[in-house]
């Protein structure tokens, strides 16, 4: 056995080795911070949840019924000063992923009405946690909420839709909640077998913006801090030159 052999072998037994015990200190170091931890409890007095980024993977547009499916993801960050160590004490590890279940997370949720269209509010996912107590958490969301249409001008038809995000126990005082996102949209497109990219949604989304206010209710003195998702839906009528405007143009040809 030659000598570059020897090393090769050293050096993935030695890799195995360490990934064997780094695992092992991720292990001991999410036992430890879990212990005598309450996740029903507030990380501090007042908590700042951050979101810092809202994509849209796809999008349907009921137009009977009104209502537009959101399939996203929103990220959101915020501090947790029970969730902190010293990474020398631990394998040098700065920071470790924790399940959902552990530990606690904004009960962000949607409240527009449109419940019977929910596939499920939200998918979870694990959190990843930093040694200063950073949680970073980035859910997946199916979000269905109403938006009134008016049809007077199909197939060129443009309406403006929202939906409101806010916690469902937390009022002003002990959850506020920071915007850092620039929402962005990149719906799956269809490849033909000649390489040319068509789009597969007969609706685009020409603009979104966040906005940040407070909302009062019957049941609490408190008020809510709730952030609004704001859309301009715009139909994609080139799709209908065919199917509509096309044949028309065809008949009106044809009349003597």
């Amino acid at each position: 056995m030659n000598a570059m052999l020897k090393m090769a072998i050293i050096l993935l037994f030695a890799s195995e080795a360490f990934a064997l015990s780094r695992t092992k200190a991720e292990e001991e170091l999410g036992k430890a911070l879990l212990k005598d931890y309450n996740k029903k409890v507030l990380p501090s007095e007042k908590t700042i949840v951050n979101i810092t980024d809202f994509h849209i993977d796809r999008f349907h547009v009921n137009y009977k019924d009104h209502v537009v499916m959101l399939s996203c993801w929103i990220a959101m960050s915020w501090k947790d000063s029970k969730l902190t160590w010293t990474p020398n004490l631990h394998e040098g590890i700065a920071e470790v992923p924790m399940h959902y279940y552990d530990i606690w997370i904004p009960d962000m949720y949607s409240d527009d009405g449109a419940r019977s269209y929910y596939k499920g509010l939200w998918s979870y996912e694990n959190a990843v946690v930093s040694s200063e107590g950073k949680v970073k958490y980035v859910p997946q969301y199916e979000l269905p909420f109403y938006c009134v249409m008016d049809m007077t001008y199909w197939p060129h038809d443009t309406h403006n839709c929202s939906f409101k995000f806010r916690s469902w126990i937390h009022g002003a005082h002990r959850l506020d909640i920071n915007l850092q996102a620039k929402p962005t949209v990149n719906v799956a497109r269809k490849v033909l077998s000649s390489g040319e990219a068509i789009g597969i949604n007969e609706w685009v989304i020409r603009d979104i913006s966040l906005s940040k206010g407070t909302n009062t209710f019957k049941c609490c003195k408190d008020p809510f801090i709730e952030v609004t998702f704001n859309f301009l839906l715009n139909r994609n009528a080139p799709a209908y030159t065919w199917t509509a405007k096309m044949p028309a143009a065809g008949k009106f040809l044809l009349i003597p």
